[in-house]
């Protein structure tokens, strides 16, 4: 069985990364900004910087965000090193959409 390594995303150190395995539900106005910015349970996600505000890193994107925000989420970090893996494999083999004929 495998033991998981949580914390927030608030106490990471920059350059650390792991997988969102929660989001704290308890405010729904906050859920929804997490939820924005594509942070769901299974991302590979990695902490840029954490001053002045905390920088993160979501499939080559680039959000900021504050301490409160960064609290709600759960971070599993022993998960990362297999999903970067994954990422790295899957590159250039996702469907395209397209729109239109």
């Amino acid at each position: 069985m495998k033991t998981h390594n949580l914390k927030n995303l608030s106490e990471l150190k920059p350059g650390e990364t792991g997988t969102v395995y929660d989001i704290d539900r308890s405010k729904i106005d906050i859920l929804k900004k997490i939820l924005m910015m594509g942070l769901l349970p299974g991302v590979f996600v990695r902490l840029v910087r954490r001053f002045p505000s905390f920088l993160y890193e979501v499939y080559h994107t680039r959000f900021v965000i504050d301490r409160e925000l960064a609290s709600h989420i759960v971070i599993d970090v022993d998960n990362a090193v297999d999903e970067m893996d994954d990422e790295e494999n899957t590159r250039g083999k996702r469907k395209r959409w397209r729109f239109g004929k």
